[in-house]
């Protein structure tokens, strides 16, 4: 199940953007695994990410802003042959971001738009197999970069309907093993509705 909802200010110089760019992920999934017709084991998956912005317009069609962004995933795995306890495994993380997004000042019902950010992401997994450090299996944090555009579509002045892509590249480095590094690059699709006011 996938929901997003965006909600932004008029476009006009000194307006305020409250709860900018809210979307709410939510995935649940049960897997079989097997082979031929025997099953060997069921997985479980749960996720779950929510985003919340607000911003001020300093210009006509260009606002400055903050996000903060919290996904929790948990993943749950049963041995199906010999009886080994269930596998748990939990991910978490945090994301602040300042941005700027700014609307093409283009006529007509379809108006483009493009976003950057520069924040900090702070990303943490624990696995039940791993008995010390609070079942940690790593607790990274860092710096995120983000840039997106997309194509609202205004069906009368205060509402538009919006459809994007986002792009973020992580550089996160170990708390507990500071010369592990991690780097990652995600591209995501965006869908959601915008409210001006």
């Amino acid at each position: 199940m996938f929901f997003c909802c965006s909600a932004f200010a008029q476009t006009n110089k000194g307006n305020f953007v409250l709860s900018g760019n809210t979307n709410l992920n939510v995935l649940f999934s049960n897997t079989s695994v097997g082979t031929d017709s025997i099953e060997t084991g069921k997985i479980k998956n749960n996720q779950f990410a929510f985003t919340a912005a607000a911003g001020y317009f300093l210009l006509d069609d260009l606002t400055a802003g903050i996000s903060a962004t919290y996904s929790y995933d948990y993943t749950t795995s049963k041995p199906g042959m010999y009886g080994e306890s269930s596998i748990g495994t939990i991910t978490q993380a945090f994301t602040i971001m300042p941005q700027v997004n700014y609307y093409l000042p283009v006529q007509g019902k379809l108006k483009p738009f493009v976003g950057i950010g520069v924040g900090y992401l702070w990303l943490e997994q624990k696995d039940s197999r791993v008995n010390e450090n609070e079942n940690k299996v790593y607790s990274m944090s860092g710096t995120s970069l983000s840039g997106g555009a997309g194509l609202s579509y205004f069906i009368n002045q205060s509402v538009s309907f919006d459809l994007g892509f986002q792009y973020y590249h992580n550089h996160l480095k170990d708390k507990m093993n500071p010369e592990q590094i991690r780097k990652q690059n995600a591209v995501s699709g965006t869908l959601g509705v915008s409210v001006f006011f």
